[in-house]
């Protein structure tokens, strides 16, 4: 099942090493959860050969800033955003992308937290999956991630952090269904061209592009 499923193991793991034998209602969802995505899993298909020709290549970013200045936590009056830059070789173009988060918003979706950057940044790779999903339909993308907490999440497709370990289940489940089979890659936050969009910079985002791709 890959990284896919994995958010049950868990529940499983802690019923088998725990005193009690009966079995709960979380240990039997997670049994009904791994049964079911073992009969909706397409039989899988290895390629002899690597695939020939570009495949997209994706960066992502997310950020906090309040009065033109870069936070490295919230605090009372910013705002966060998340950007994206897909490269996609079938079309021959950069897809460029931005999206402000409330504190509200990520407050409900991961409760009361002291920073939410790494929780930003998993949502922004996410987003990707599922606002271009016939751009990354049957390829190879190469992602770059400039959190190493959200990269390595998205890498073990689960996390100790219960909210966290769910979305990077759910990427991983969209990945699955459009079969796209990412590779995540770090890269340092300076040569992030994600950067742009999450500050809002889209344009100076597309000069870029277009000053060194034409």
């Amino acid at each position: 099942m890959a990284k896919v499923g994995r958010t049950a193991l868990p529940c499983l793991y802690w019923h088998s090493t725990g005193p009690s034998r009966s079995i709960s209602d979380s240990t039997r969802d997670s049994l009904k959860f791994i049964s079911d995505v073992l009969l909706d899993l397409k039989p899988y298909e290895a390629e002899v050969r690597a695939r020939l020709g570009p495949q997209p290549l994706i960066w992502t970013d997310a950020m906090f800033e309040r009065d033109g200045v870069r936070l490295a936590s919230p605090e009372r009056g910013c705002r966060c955003a998340i950007g994206y830059v897909l490269w996609c070789p079938r079309s021959y173009r950069f897809f460029i992308g931005e999206m402000d988060l409330s504190l509200e918003l990520l407050r409900l979706v991961f409760g009361e937290r002291d920073t939410y950057i790494g929780h930003a940044e998993e949502l922004a790779a996410a987003a990707v999956y599922s606002t271009c999903p016939e751009l990354l339909r049957d390829s190879y993308p190469i992602h770059f991630i400039d959190n190493q907490g959200a990269l390595g999440i998205l890498c073990r497709g689960s996390s100790s952090h219960a909210p966290m370990g769910l979305l990077a289940h759910q990427t991983a489940a969209a990945q699955l269904e459009l079969n796209a089979r990412v590779w995540y890659e770090y890269v340092a936050s300076k040569a992030n061209i994600a950067d742009l969009p999450s500050r809002h910079d889209t344009r100076l985002a597309c000069r870029n592009i277009r000053a060194r791709f034409g």
